[in-house]
């Protein structure tokens, strides 16, 4: 897949990959297949509603590829925290929900970082509308980061 391919709403993609999604099961302390499992298509993107006085959202959707279901629907927001545990799997954490991809290669895994990596970057030099600037607040650049 393409880090420049298109989105659902055929607004700006920043990351396009194929991935199953997964979610923390604290009671054993491990990840577990989200939705019934399956691979899904995984997109990083922005959504520009004019509707609400041109305010910006960066989104990741994921669709189940066998059956389109919407498996993964989330905002990036300011206490996003991102981790790359191993080079097919990164996991992320936003309040207190926790979701992970398993990707299908190293290079997907690597498409979705820089997705991410430049949504992050985008927000982080404040060109979006002030919705957006008071979601997230300061973004650190590390290993893990926040936004």
């Amino acid at each position: 897949m393409s880090e420049e391919s298109g989105n659902p709403n055929n607004d700006d993609s920043y990351a396009r990959v194929r991935a199953v999604v997964m979610t923390r099961d604290d009671s054993s302390g491990g990840w577990l297949p989200w939705g019934g499992g399956g691979l899904s298509c995984v997109t990083v993107y922005k959504v520009n509603r004019q509707e609400e006085n041109g305010c910006t959202d960066f989104l990741i959707h994921g669709e189940r590829l066998k059956d389109k279901t919407v498996v993964l629907e989330c905002i990036l927001k300011k206490d996003l925290v991102y981790n790359k545990v191993t080079p097919i799997f990164h996991h992320w954490r936003i309040s207190d929900k926790k979701f992970g991809l398993t990707f299908q290669s190293p290079a997907d895994a690597r498409a979705f970082d820089r997705g991410i990596r430049r949504a992050i970057e985008d927000i982080h030099q404040g060109t979006f509308l002030p919705r957006l600037l008071r979601m997230c607040g300061d973004i650190r650049d590390s290993g893990m980061f926040s936004i």
